[in-house]
C-alpha cells in the first residue's frame, strides 16, 4: 500500500509541474491560522488550533492541489484528566479535468488522493480530543490512503443551470485504536451522488434545489465485522438575490439517514430495531457587501435542530435532541500584488438533551467562538 501510495503521490507531482509549466498556468499559495474553543455546562472545556496550507496549480483545463498541515487539540473537565495533542494531518492531494464547450454537457473528471502523513492508533484516554464537529474545525487526526475518483456534469441553458456528481471513496485500512482492538480498521467504501439545479426567474433572483445521497460499506477491524453506517440522503432548497455590491441567500435543508446495521450474535451484521440517528433540518443565511473594490464584508447565520432518534428513553442507544445557533462576521480585502487576506469570528450557542448512547451523558449546553485568519498569493 505504501508503494501505491507513493506512486500515486509521484504521478500528481509530476501532473502538477507539467501543469506549472503551461504558459497559462496559475500557481497559489493558501494558508492561515483557525482557533476553535467551547465550553459546556459540564464543566468540559475544548480548544484547537490548526494550520492549513494549500498549494494549487491551475491552468484552463487541468488544476492540481496539495491540502495538509498541523494542528493542536485539548480537552479537560474538572475532576478528569485532561488530554492534548499535536501532529501533522493528512496529506490530500486533488486533481480535477475540465472538458468545456466541446460536449453536449460539461464535464468535470476528479481523483483525489488521501495519503497517511496524520496521527492514527490513539491511545484509549486520548479518545475524547476525537470532538463533535459541531464543536471544531478537525474531529480527526488521520485515516488510511484513500482514493476518491468523481465525474460531474453541468449544463446551462435559457435560465436553467443543473449538475449531476457520482463519486466512489476507496478507503484503505490503518490502525484506529489498538488499545480497543481495532488494528487493521477499514472504515468501508462510500459512493456518493449529489445533483442541483439552479433558476433565475427575475433580473437578480435565483433559486436553488438539490440534493445528495452516500451509500456506505461495512466498517472491519482484523476482518471482522464491526457495524455498517445508514445511508445518508439530503434534500434542500434555496433562494438568492444579488443586487449591485450585496448579496444574500437563505438555504433550507433536510438531512435523513437510514438504520444503521451493527453486531449481532451471529458475527454479521443486522439492522437494529431502531434508528439510532434522529432526522435533521438545517436553516443557513449569508449576506456578503462589496464595500469598496478590494474589500469585502459578510455575515453568516446557521441554524440547526436535531429531532431524537428513534429509541425510546430508557433504551441504552437513546439520544435526545439537539439545538444550535451560530453566528458570524468576516471580512477580506485584496492588498494587492495577488494577495488576499481575510479574519472571520463565529460565536455559537448549543444545547444536547440526555443520551445513553455511546455512554450516558446528562442533559447539557455549550457555548463555543471560533477565529479564522486567511491568506492567500496568486504568483
Amino acid at each position: 500500500m505504501k508503494i501505491r501510495a507513493l506512486a500515486l503521490a509521484i504521478w500528481f507531482v509530476a501532473l502538477a509541474l507539467a501543469a506549472a509549466a503551461a504558459p497559462a498556468a496559475e500557481p497559489s499559495l493558501r494558508t492561515g491560522f483557525v482557533y476553535d474553543w467551547w465550553k459546556d455546562t459540564k464543566d468540559g472545556t475544548g480548544r484547537q488550533a490548526y494550520i492549513p496550507v494549500r498549494v494549487e496549480v491551475k491552468d484552463q483545463e487541468l488544476t492540481i492541489g496539495l491540502l495538509s498541515g498541523i494542528q493542536h487539540t485539548q480537552f479537560d473537565r474538572a475532576g478528569q484528566t485532561n488530554r492534548t495533542l499535536s501532529s501533522a494531518l493528512d496529506t490530500k492531494v486533488t486533481s480535477s479535468y475540465a472538458i468545456l464547450g466541446k460536449l453536449p454537457v460539461d464535464v468535470l473528471l476528479g481523483l483525489d488522493l488521501n495519503l497517511p502523513t496524520g496521527k492514527t492508533n490513539l491511545a484509549q484516554e486520548d479518545l475524547v480530543l476525537l470532538m463533535d464537529p459541531e464543536l471544531v474545525s478537525i474531529n480527526g487526526f488521520g485515516e488510511g490512503f484513500n482514493v476518491n475518483p468523481s465525474i460531474s456534469v453541468a449544463k446551462a441553458w435559457e435560465n436553467w443551470i443543473a449538475g449531476l456528481g457520482v463519486g466512489y471513496a476507496w478507503r484503505g485500512k490503518y490502525d484506529f485504536s489498538t488499545d480497543l482492538g481495532m488494528k487493521d480498521f477499514e472504515p468501508g467504501d462510500i459512493v456518493t451522488a449529489n445533483a442541483v439545479a439552479k433558476y433565475g426567474f427575475a433580473p437578480g433572483w435565483s433559486a436553488r434545489f438539490f440534493g445528495s445521497a452516500a451509500w456506505y460499506r461495512k466498517e472491519t477491524a482484523q476482518g471482522a465485522a464491526l457495524y455498517r453506517e445508514g445511508d445518508f440522503y439530503a434534500v434542500g432548497a434555496g433562494l438568492d438575490r444579488s443586487w449591485e455590491n450585496t448579496s444574500a441567500g437563505v438555504t433550507l435543508k433536510s438531512v435523513l439517514r437510514r438504520k444503521s446495521r451493527i453486531t449481532n450474535g451471529s458475527g454479521g451484521l443486522s439492522p437494529e430495531s431502531n434508528n439510532i440517528h434522529g432526522d435533521e433540518w438545517w436553516v443557513l443565511a449569508n449576506l456578503r457587501h462589496q464595500l469598496d473594490g478590494k474589500t469585502t464584508l459578510s455575515s453568516d447565520l446557521t441554524g440547526l435542530l436535531v429531532a431524537e432518534n428513534g429509541y425510546p428513553r430508557d433504551s441504552t442507544r437513546h439520544v435526545g435532541k439537539r439545538w444550535k445557533v451560530a453566528l458570524g462576521v468576516g471580512v477580506a480585502r485584496d492588498l494587492g500584488e495577488g494577495v488576499e487576506a481575510g479574519l472571520s469570528l463565529k460565536g455559537f450557542t448549543m444545547h444536547d438533551d440526555e443520551a445513553n448512547f455511546p455512554q450516558f451523558r446528562s442533559a447539557r449546553s455549550y457555548r463555543g467562538a471560533s477565529a479564522v485568519l486567511s491568506l492567500g498569493k496568486n504568483f
